[in-house]
């Protein structure tokens, strides 16, 4: 019985789609967001969230709104309640962007290995 499981494998190993399989999941590690510091990002600063998923113009314009309201809130005397809703949603919205964002690069690798193994 020793003797069979010492054998090697019928198959040798691939070692090009080894090391596409190793880069891809490199690239991921590398490129991949993370939704809870998106979140407290954004806790910390509206739109900072958004700033580091990389949805610049959502990042801005959020923080836009949120400093509107606020000042709003203070110049005008307006309930503190009218702008904390886009704190918050900025919030839920830095950690879906994140989400969203590591789903779609997770897709393009897919693509890309299937593509390198269409072509083998």
């Amino acid at each position: 019985m020793t003797v069979i499981m010492n054998q090697q494998p019928s198959q040798p190993k691939d070692e090009a789609r080894d090391a596409l399989y190793r880069e891809a999941h490199q690239r991921f590690l590398a490129h991949q967001r993370s939704p809870a510091l998106a979140m407290a990002l954004s806790f910390l600063l509206t739109g900072a969230g958004q700033l580091y998923n990389g949805a610049y113009l959502r990042g801005l314009v959020l923080a836009a709104l949120y400093v509107a309201g606020a000042t709003a809130a203070v110049r005008y005397g307006y309930p503190v309640l009218l702008w904390i809703p886009f704190w918050i949603w900025g919030m839920e919205d830095a950690r879906r962007g994140a989400r969203r964002g590591n789903r779609t690069l997770l897709d393009h690798l897919a693509a890309e290995i299937a593509a390198h193994k269409s072509q083998a």
